[in-house]
């Protein structure tokens, strides 16, 4: 939170040098014993009486050293310090990384995948992130030679991700568009189960996966209503490759690359 160095009255004529975000940059002189300098005073106070207001930060040299940290790119956004929480949800689509299985039982290797989740912001910048994603989709179980070509059964074989995923991000807030980075790890359950399988034919198991994220989310949508644009990269070592068609392709990692749409919703 930045702490008031001084007040001014209505009708003060103030230089102004410059704008960050909701502020204006203004010249301060000299009163009550404290000597001219610089601050900020939002722009709905102001009215600009000669000349053309600015639009970016002071020009290089305006400002002495570190005149006052509060207009640094790297201080708290405006309107975000403390604590933050938001909810959200998402959809988006998955390209597999076991793209030859996927295409082989599911009759495709890129899939929808939805989701929802909740965070927790810090200053605006520092994000822990929490979200459940949940895909599912029935295909048909396939023999394939050695030569990889692939027959279909005509059985039913339905395919089911459930990915539980923690992740820390670093967002730079801009003026219209915040982007960000960073990444966590997850537990994967995957279920898969076919008609007229014998029970311990059919596979219910989870795996660790890792995954970086990068994101750019766009302004307000309403008082507390945000959007996203993220990529996901995600990698689920040896979690396929002991059985079926998996085995066959010599497909071991159940991650793939994951471009989603977010909407999140708090302050």
């Amino acid at each position: 939170m930045a702490t008031p160095i001084t007040t001014v009255g209505a009708g003060t004529v103030l230089d102004v040098v410059g704008r960050t975000r909701d502020f204006y940059v203004v010249r301060l002189p000299p009163a009550g014993g404290r000597p001219a300098g610089f601050g900020r005073i939002a722009i709905s106070q102001v009215e600009i009486v000669q000349g053309v207001a600015p639009t970016g930060p002071p020009p290089p040299g305006v400002l002495p050293d570190d005149a006052f940290g509060a207009i640094r790119t790297n201080t708290v956004p405006v309107g975000e310090e403390g604590i933050g929480v938001f909810a959200f949800g998402n959809v988006g689509v998955t390209m597999w990384n076991a793209s030859n299985t996927f295409e082989a039982v599911l009759g495709s290797s890129t899939t929808p995948m939805f989701g929802g989740g909740g965070q927790v912001r810090f200053n605006g910048r520092i994000i822990i992130e929490g979200a459940v994603e949940r895909f599912s989709k029935n295909g048909e179980r396939v023999f394939v030679t050695n030569a990889g070509e692939v027959f279909k059964l005509g059985i039913r074989d339905t395919v089911r991700v459930t990915p539980v995923l923690v992740t820390a991000l670093y967002r730079q807030p801009g003026h219209r568009v915040a982007f960000y980075g960073g990444g966590g790890f997850g537990q994967y359950f995957f279920k898969e189960d076919s008609e007229f399988a014998d029970p311990s034919e059919n596979i219910s198991d989870r795996f660790t996966g890792y995954h970086a994220v990068f994101g750019a989310e766009f302004g307000a949508l309403a008082s507390v209503l945000k959007a996203a644009v993220e990529v996901q990269v995600a990698s689920v070592p040896d979690a396929l490759g002991t059985t079926g068609a998996s085995l066959a392709f010599g497909e071991h990692n159940l991650g793939g690359i994951q471009v989603r749409v977010k909407i999140l919703g708090g302050r």
